[in-house]
This record gives structure tokens, C-alpha cells and sequence, in this order.
């Protein structure tokens, strides 16, 4: 399922978490509910877009955030069942 919230646009093909940006970014952080960071990857150089292998997290809701040098953070929801 293809979600697009703002400037992320999110979608997942089994365990992977593909994220993809008008805007460049370099760091990109899920957190839980609680405002926890779960996971945080560097990405190459200013990407617009990004892999992220997510098998290791539980059923839940999580908050997606990138940042980068160049582009004002951005965040989206994702559902993982």
C-alpha cells in the first residue's frame, strides 16, 4: 500500500520500508507512540530516497522522520501489521 503524507511519500514490500522524498534528506528515524527512537539509518549523500529493512519491528503504529542540511524535516505515519 502506497501512502503519501505531506512531502513523504511511504510504502512497504514485505519487511522493506521504501521512503521517498521531493526534498533531500540524510537521516531518516522511526519512533514509537511513546516518542522513542526505534531506529535511525544515514542514507548516502543527500537522498530522495531510502530502504530501510523494518522485519526487526513489532505490529504497531510508528512515526517516520527525515532530516537533512538542505530540507526542513518531514514526518509521516506508518502502520506495520
Amino acid at each position: 500500500m502506497i501512502r503519501q503524507v505531506g512531502r513523504l511519500t511511504l510504502f512497504t514490500d514485505n519487511a522493506i520500508l521504501h521512503i521517498a522524498s521531493p526534498a533531500t534528506f540524510d537521516h531518516v528515524s522511526i519512533f514509537d507512540l511513546s516518542g522513542r527512537c526505534i531506529l535511525t539509518e544515514e542514507t548516502p549523500g543527500n537522498a530522495s530516497a531510502a530502504e530501510i529493512n523494518i522485519s526487526s519491528l513489532p505490529a504497531g503504529i510508528y512515526v517516520v522522520k527525515t532530516s537533512g542540511v538542505a530540507a526542513a524535516p518531514a514526518a509521516a505515519r506508518l502502520v506495520k501489521r
